[in-house]
Order: structure tokens, then sequence, then C-alpha cells
């Protein structure tokens, strides 16, 4: 156990003096290279010191001192690479392989083919493959070939190179082995990291296909789990908003049946329990039109539209049906005919705008209501004012919640389902825009109607 933990704080301490750069972070070919040149030092550091005791000691006993020399400057490199925290990582790669191919050049020309020169020079050009790039690996192979080429020239010139120890004849034989050798486990390396890249490609497709559809299995769950609560709250809301026209038709249903009441009563119960009917029917058709819009199944159907005109006809049939009231309707228009034109839904449009106003004209008993608009950037803005009798602000939060009815005396003359503002709201969210609103109380109340000009 102590040796394990021994040997994951070694790992950690030159983790952490190796990778000091967030490149070293990414989940491709290259961290795996950059992992992999991690644990070769990691190997190197602890074998190297042994090997450079061992080669000190006998290059003193060979008076080689020239090859100790080039041994202790490879070595402090070594240690550099390892303990070092300020340079990148391929600046470490790259004097890494540098060193040992320095190296590999001297105990070839002090040892000839009788000393690891050629393990050294061809552990350069298949490292470079594995920890920074193919190119550089035909690159030190070129140079390997180079190296060779000169090595022939000069054995070939001198009939025998007395440090290589053998003829001009062997000494080709050899290099040319040494060579194909050298290229066919380039060529495997090439290979090995290609398909490795493959791999991590497809792996990263995989993984990005996995997070998809985790994203969309998220979504799903999280569209199951407000579809929940919406039918949660909106049986509440219907049983809340049925219960009362329900109880009034039972209540006014057993006074009928009794035999002893009044004719004229009975009529008057009679009107009622029609009225909480209808009521109730109205009911029941708008939770229809609004489930089918709060589930995105309304059908919005789009065409250019004279704002003018419709703002206009809507006003004359308001006019005329609240004309016993003498609430005058004020079009603030704005826009001169020939440039009011929108493409909107023109029935879902004409539907708000019919409850802002029959709303407006039914809860202002003196002054006037104003309807007009303004274009904002790629959005229009119709209001509608009233001097009406205002919404107290604790109510004001409420009031486009379903079955939520302003408690005041004009509300109270009038029976509505309550659902008349959520469904205005509803409506305005299926064409793209938002129905807010703004009161005071005893002062009056504006809507406004912001929706996309196209």
């Amino acid at each position: 156990m102590r040796i394990n933990k021994l040997l994951e704080r070694y790992v950690e301490f030159f983790r952490r003096k190796m990778f000091n750069s967030p490149s070293s972070l990414l989940d491709t070919v290259d961290l795996w290279r950059n992992l992999f040149f991690f644990r070769i030092v990691l190997v190197i550091l602890p074998v190297s010191v042994v090997v450079y005791i061992l080669g000190a000691t006998a290059g003193i006993l060979a008076k080689m001192y020239g090859l100790i020399f080039f041994d202790t400057v490879g070595m402090l490199i070594i240690i550099f690479i390892a303990f070092d925290s300020s340079f990148s990582i391929l600046f470490k790669k790259i004097l890494f392989l540098f060193t040992i191919y320095f190296l590999g050049i001297m105990l070839f020309y002090y040892l000839g083919f009788f000393g690891p020169a050629l393990i050294y020079l061809m552990a350069v050009s298949i490292l470079s493959a594995l920890i920074i790039n193919e190119k550089v690996a035909v690159a030190t192979f070129v140079l390997n070939l180079v190296l060779f080429i000169y090595f022939i020239i000069s054995v070939t010139l001198n009939v025998e190179y007395k440090p290589l120890m053998m003829n001009a004849s062997a000494f080709l034989a050899v290099g040319i082995n040494f060579m194909a050798f050298n290229l066919i486990l380039i060529i495997a390396v090439i290979s090995l990291i290609t398909h490795l890249r493959e791999a991590l490609t497809l792996q990263g497709n995989i993984k990005a296909k996995l997070l998809e559809e985790s994203a969309k299995l998220q979504i799903a769950k999280q569209r199951a789990e407000q579809s929940d609560s919406f039918k949660t709250g909106f049986i509440q809301d219907v049983s809340h908003g049925i219960q009362i026209p329900l109880k009034a038709i039972k209540s006014f249903s057993d006074l009928v049946n009794n035999e002893n009441i009044e004719i004229e009563k009975r009529r008057y119960f009679i009107d009622i329990i029609s009225s909480n009917a209808k009521l109730l029917q109205n009911i029941v058709h708008d939770l229809q039109i609004l489930s089918t819009i709060e589930n995105n199944q309304v059908i919005v159907t789009k065409s250019t539209i004279e704002l003018n005109k419709v703002i206009g006809e809507l006003i004359t049939v308001f006019s005329e049906e609240y004309k016993d009231k003498n609430i005058g309707i004020i079009f603030k228009q704005k826009i001169a005919d020939g440039r009011d034109n929108i493409e909107t839904d023109e029935a879902l449009l004409k539907k708000i705008i019919i409850n802002l106003l029959s709303n407006a004209l039914k809860y202002t008993e003196l002054g006037f209501v104003e309807i007009g608009y303004v274009f904002r950037n790629e959005c229009i803005e119709i209001f509608v004012k009233d001097t009406g009798i205002g919404i107290a602000p604790e109510q004001l939060k409420n009031l486009f919640n379903r079955f939520y009815r302003v408690e005041n005396a004009i509300n109270s003359r009038h029976a509505g389902t309550g659902l008349g503002l959520s469904l205005a709201r509803a409506n305005a969210q299926a064409l793209g825009g938002e129905l807010t609103c703004n009161s005071m109380l005893h002062v009056g109340t504006t809507f406004y109607l912001s929706v996309p000009i196209k």
C-alpha cells in the first residue's frame, strides 16, 4: 500500500510539472501523445540515473571523457524536462528527441555498430510519430538516411574507418538493413496512429451523439413534467371554475322542484339555472380553446392585413353595441392608411382586441376607451386604454390566471368564465407576441399587445 501511494505521488508530482498547458486536456490524439510522452519520461528518469552512473563509471575507466560529457548533458536535459514547468510540452518533446538523437550520433561515432547507437537513432524516428506527428517521423527517417549516406561515403573514401571497425561493403549491408527495418517500424507506427485517430474520432462522435440524445431525453423529461404540472393545474382550475355554476344549477333545481314555490320565483330560478348552464357551456368552450393553444395545437395562418381597417371595423361594432353607455371609443391613429400593413393571423388578432375592448367598455362607467398602436423595431404594439375602475396591485399579478376574476362592484354584475384574459394572452403568445397590463385603482387600465409585424 505504501509503495502504491508513493507511486501515485510520484506520478502526480511530475504530471503537474509537465502538463502546464490547458491544451493537454483536449480529448484527441494529441492528448494521447502527451500522456504517452509523460509515461516515457516517468520511466526514463529513474532508469537514466542508473544508466548514467554505470556509463560514467565505465567511461572513466576507459578514459572516454568526451562520451561522459555528452552523457552528462543528456542526463541534465532529461532532468530539466521532468522538473521544468515553464516551457510548453511541445518544446520538451523536441528537446527530448534532439537529446536522444545527438547521443545516438555520439555513440555511433565512438562505438560504431557495437554500441546502442542504432537503437537510439531508430527510437527517435519511432518516438517522433508517437509523441509529435507523422511528418516529424518521416523527417527523422530522412535524417537517418542522410547520416548513413555520409558515413558510407566516409568509409568508401577511407577504406577502413576505425571507429566502425568494418569495411564499406559490410557497413553498406548493415546500413541498408537498418534503414529498411526503421522504415517498416515507422510505417507500422503511423498506421497505428491513424487507426487510433479514427477510433478516437468515432468515440468522439458516439460521445457527442450520446450527449445529444441525453439532452433530448432531458428536454422530453422536462416537457413531460411540465405537461403533468399543466394537467394537474388545469384540472384544479377546471374544478374550481365549474364549481360555482354547478352549485347554482343544483341548488336552484332543488328549489324549482318545490311544489309550494310561487310561479314568479320559479321563473326567476329557471332563468338563473339557464344563465348558469350557459356559463358552464361557455367555460367548456373556452377551456377547449385554451387547451388547444397551450398544447401548441393552434394553427396560425398569417396574411397581410390593414390594421387601421381592422380596428376601425371593431370600433364601429362596439360603438353600436355600447351606445347606451355613452362611452366614447377613440382611435388614436398615428400611421396613415397604406403604411399600416402587417403580416399576422387576422382571426387571432381580432379575438384579442375584441376581448380587450369588451373588458374596457364593461368596466368603464364614465370617460372613454382609447385604442391605438405604434411600431417598435420589428413589432407592432397595440394598446387599449380605459378610464374605468382600475385594478388593485395585489390583484394585477393574478390577472392572466385561469378562472381569476377581479373583485369589484361592476364584476359582480357581469357573469364571466374568468378565462378571457388567459385566452387573450395565450393567443398573443401563439402569434409570437405578449400581452401585458398596467393599471391604477380608480384611475384606469391599459393593456399592451405586442406582436411581430411579419
